[in-house]
């Protein structure tokens, strides 16, 4: 069983952008179980999300940006199912 990353809310006032969702791998496992996570509950809800910071599925920081403009407790509903996709995978 891979260990899940945590994913956190990114506000727009800490990085200039748009909200994100964000999570560091410690490994390549995390990092795709990370990235599959998110990327699908911003898919569900159509936010289009570009994979902002991070490579692939490489350790390290990842960052998924939302372009259109979303509320925070959107944002961390949107956390909260990208967990439980983390959980379920």
């Amino acid at each position: 069983m891979m260990t899940m990353p945590t994913i956190r809310v990114v506000h727009p006032e800490e990085t200039g952008k748009q909200f994100m969702l964000a999570f560091i791998a410690e490994n390549t496992e995390q990092a795709w179980l990370g990235n599959y996570a998110v990327h699908r509950a911003l898919n569900e809800a159509n936010l289009n999300p570009f994979h902002q910071v991070g490579r692939e599925n490489e350790p390290g920081y990842h960052a998924w940006e939302v372009w259109m403009p979303v509320t925070e407790e959107l944002m961390f509903t949107l956390r909260d199912v990208a967990q439980n996709h983390a959980a379920n995978a």
